[in-house]
């Protein structure tokens, strides 16, 4: 299987898919083509797990998935270089994000990233670090289903796009599946409702973006985290509030960082699953979103969509520093 067949394995053939990964595989090989010697380069995400989301239209592919690159070099390349890499590469990849690490500090990386970056991993260079395998625990779940609520809040309202939708669901359908060491959506099974049925949906959208869960049905979307979020207390024996107090990431350099902007998360949909079940979403959203500046939760935003966009990257740096920069 070629790169183009395997970035795309898990969607339907005959149906356009093929003209976008042959065309995604061409920008890949041009990445690969000016790494470093000596370095790695890694696909990692759904277009390694070959499920990603793509709109085909008559030869007009647009790609909604991440492109998940990591460069493994012998030292750790400097903030300008990796930025030069992304510029260069972006006309090709438009959604392409590109994360540097150490030998050391790959070797470091677990959770569902470290696991997407080895054991699910597709190596772009001829040469491929070597690795333990990655075990996915219930805490790396939870926080792939956090990173699920946070693509809910981005846009101006809740989940108001198609594209938006989709991608936070898919977050919430793998962070469950995880649970019982399902990787793939496609993989993906589960007797709750709301998380069967969005599942289906998931699977409709990733053959025909046309066809996602409607934006206009929010209610149900709500439910599918409702059903999400239980499902992770459920496992922990406990009601969650974040993914790092108690675990053994706590007291890490970024930790606190990542606490405080997961329980702002966590409590913010809290509060909006427990609100008046004939309330919009969106209003239910945004009254959530004053309670805990209220309660001094969270810095204030002018609203959650500020909160996230100014969040994301302080987030991705702060959980590095947490999973692989500290010294312990």
């Amino acid at each position: 299987m070629n790169l183009a067949e395997t970035l795309i394995r898990r969607l339907p053939s005959g149906v356009g898919f093929e003209h976008a990964g042959q065309q995604l595989a061409r920008g890949l090989h041009a990445c690969a083509d000016g790494v470093p010697e000596g370095s790695h380069l890694l696909l990692g995400g759904s277009l390694a797990r070959g499920e990603p989301l793509l709109r085909v239209n008559g030869g007009s592919d647009l790609l909604i998935s991440d492109i998940d690159l990591l460069l493994v070099h012998d030292t750790l390349l400097p903030p300008f270089a990796v930025d030069k890499f992304v510029r260069r590469h972006r006309s090709a990849l438009p959604t392409i994000t590109l994360m540097s690490l150490s030998g050391r500090e790959y070797q470091r990386l677990t959770t569902s990233i470290g696991y997407d970056f080895k054991d699910g991993r597709v190596a772009l260079t001829d040469r491929s670090p070597e690795f333990e395998t990655v075990v996915v625990d219930p805490r790396d779940a939870f926080e792939v289903f956090i990173f699920g609520i946070l693509l809910a809040l981005l846009g101006d309202s809740f989940l108001e796009s198609r594209a938006d939708a989709s991608r936070a669901v898919g977050k919430v359908i793998r962070s469950v599946g995880l649970l019982d060491n399902v990787n793939a959506q496609h993989d993906f099974h589960s007797d709750r409702e709301a998380l069967a049925e969005a599942h289906r949906h998931q699977l409709r959208f990733l053959r025909d973006p046309s066809k996602s869960i409607p934006p206009e049905r929010p209610h149900e979307l709500l439910s599918v985290f409702a059903a999400g979020l239980t499902a992770h207390d459920y496992a922990a024996g406990l009601q969650r509030d974040d993914a790092v107090e108690g675990s053994r990431f706590d007291g890490r350099p970024g930790s606190d960082t990542v606490r405080e902007v997961q329980r702002a998360l966590v409590l913010l949909l809290r509060r909006m699953i427990a609100a008046p079940p004939d309330e919009p979403p969106a209003d239910k959203c945004v009254r959530a979103w004053r309670s805990i500046v209220a309660d001094h939760v969270v810095r204030p935003y002018a609203s959650t969509a500020d909160f996230c966009r100014s969040t994301v990257p302080l987030l991705r740096h702060a959980l590095l520093d947490m999973k692989v920069r500290s010294d312990d």
